[in-house]
């Protein structure tokens, strides 16, 4: 007896799937940590990447959400969109070493998602019409 066919499954997850996704969650969870102490030590710790520190935690709460869209396989036109506008304001911040860093790091993000847009495009082949 035959059970009924098992739906087909996608490949796994590309290595640099996992490490864009890495990049985005811990990326993000430095930045809340960041604009935190730049809300609490003020002016004292460059630790927000020069953006205010309220749009510093916002935006990291923002990353953090793409990187586990990212992490499932998601969405990944928005994300790579969203994280391009996320470059865009950390770009306002320079010349800030941080705003720097998180901008290599966005950068090196879309062209890992970029790269493998083949993985996030798959779909199941469709199942064969029975006759």
């Amino acid at each position: 007896m035959t059970g009924p066919p098992s739906e087909p499954e996608r490949p796994p997850r590309p290595p640099q799937v996992e490490f864009a996704a890495a990049i985005l969650i811990v990326g993000g969870v430095t930045g809340i940590v960041g604009g935190f102490l730049g809300l609490f030590l003020g002016s004292t710790l460059p630790a927000s990447a020069g953006l205010v520190p309220l749009v510093s935690i916002g935006l990291s709460v923002v990353t953090i959400a793409i990187g586990v869209l990212v992490h499932e396989g998601r969405l990944w036109r928005v994300c790579v969109n969203v994280i391009a506008i996320v470059m865009v304001l950390y770009l306002t911040a320079l010349p800030n070493p941080l705003a720097v860093f998180y901008l290599l790091l966005d950068t090196l993000v879309i062209l890992l998602l970029l790269r493998q847009r083949a993985w996030f495009a798959w779909h199941p082949a469709p199942a064969p019409m029975a006759t």
